[in-house]
C-alpha cells in the first residue's frame, strides 16, 4: 500500500496517479511525504512503530530535521530528496564532475503556487556549488527551472527544467523499488 501525505499540488497529483494506475504490487508498503515540516516531524515520530519505508520530499530541511531523519533511518529505510526528477540528478552529476574555478549565480523560476522560495533544489545546488546569489522568481504557471550562470571571463549558462509532475514519477518509482529491498538506512536518489 502506498500512503501519500501532504495537501500540495504534488501530493494531490501522486494521490490521483497511484489511485488510478497500478504500477507496484500490493505487497509494496511505503509512505511518501510531500508535506510541511510539522507534519513530517509528526509522521516520523509515529512511523517509528510501523517500520515500513518512507520517501521524503519535504523542503526546506534543517539540521534538526536531518538529525531526526537520520535517527529514524536506524529503524526503517528512508529516501530523502528535494527533487525526484532523474534528469536533475544526472545534471548535478555532470556539473559536479567538472572542476569549476569560479562561482555561480542561480535563478530559481517556479509558478506562483510554489510555496518555498528559494526551492529546496536551489538550496541543494547552492550547497553543492559556489553559489554567490539565488534569485527566486515566482511567476504565472512557470515550470520549475534552475539556471546557473558561471561568473568568469567566458560566462557559461546551465539550465534544468521540470515541466510537469510526471517528470518526478521515474525517480519516485525507483526510490520506492530501492526501499523495498532495504531494512533500514538513509538514502538519496544518487543511491539508485
Amino acid at each position: 500500500m502506498i500512503h501519500i501525505v501532504g495537501r500540495g499540488r504534488i501530493s494531490q497529483f501522486l494521490r490521483f496517479f497511484f489511485t488510478h494506475f497500478t504500477i507496484f504490487p500490493n505487497r509494496y508498503f511505503v509512505t511518501i511525504l510531500f508535506s510541511s515540516t510539522i507534519t513530517l516531524i509528526k509522521y516520523i515520530k509515529h512511523h517509528h512503530r510501523a517500520s515500513s519505508p518512507m520517501v521524503i520530499g519535504t523542503t526546506p530541511i534543517n539540521k534538526i530535521l536531518i538529525n531526526l531523519i537520520s535517527k529514524a533511518s536506524n529503524t526503517f529505510p528512508i529516501l530523502l530528496s528535494n527533487n525526484f526528477n532523474i534528469s536533475l540528478v544526472r545534471f548535478m552529476r555532470i556539473l559536479s564532475s567538472k572542476l569549476f574555478s569560479s562561482s555561480f549565480f542561480l535563478t530559481d523560476l517556479h509558478s506562483i503556487h510554489k510555496k518555498d522560495s528559494p526551492s529546496g533544489t536551489s538550496l541543494y545546488l547552492a550547497n553543492l556549488f559556489k553559489i554567490k546569489r539565488i534569485d527566486s522568481i515566482r511567476i504565472g504557471y512557470q515550470s520549475g527551472t534552475h539556471i546557473m550562470i558561471e561568473e568568469n571571463n567566458i560566462p557559461m549558462r546551465t539550465q534544468h527544467t521540470s515541466y510537469t509532475p510526471i517528470d518526478f514519477l521515474p525517480g519516485l518509482s525507483m526510490a520506492i523499488r530501492l526501499l523495498q529491498k532495504k531494512s533500514m538506512g538513509l538514502y538519496t536518489l544518487s543511491d539508485i
